[in-house]
């Protein structure tokens, strides 16, 4: 368990430097591409730990409380609605990289990816970056209830 909560740390550390710099001057809006991705991929985490935790997908932001201190600040950014999730999607596989089972369903992304384009967190826990056509185009992931209709 230790060692979780070292790697949660160490995977904030980028985020940490990002927000850091990203401040301001005509940098900000590469920094802030490149935090969504972090973002992103913390919330991946989250959302798989939160999966082999309770053994179901979470159905909505307020189930992650159950993963208590191990929530990274991606989870406060969907409570926000800067990130927008499917809630409820049954994640292909709970590996530790991501990747291993092929879903191409969206289930998290920034709110601005919609009408600007941005990254995506796909059901097999990748990131892609998409423009707005590729995004409304793609398959968005389904609930489990969903999925059994």
């Amino acid at each position: 368990m230790r060692g979780l909560d070292r790697r949660r740390w160490l995977g904030l550390v980028p985020v940490l430097l990002s927000l850091a710099a990203g401040c301001g001057g005509e940098g900000s809006q590469s920094a802030g591409a490149a935090d969504d991705k972090v973002f992103l991929e913390t919330f991946a985490e989250d959302y798989r730990m939160y999966t082999i935790k309770k053994k179901q997908p979470p159905r909505k932001v307020d189930d992650m409380k159950a993963l208590q201190n191990m929530v990274s600040p991606a989870v406060e950014s969907a409570r926000q609605g800067d990130i927008i999730v499917e809630w409820g999607a049954s994640l292909p596989d709970t590996m530790e990289e991501p990747g291993h089972t092929s879903s191409p369903e969206i289930l998290a992304y920034g709110k601005d990816v919609p009408e600007k384009g941005g990254y995506v967190l796909h059901l097999d826990r990748t990131i892609s970056k998409m423009t707005p056509e590729e995004f409304k185009a793609a398959p968005k992931a389904a609930s489990s209830a969903e999925k059994k209709l």
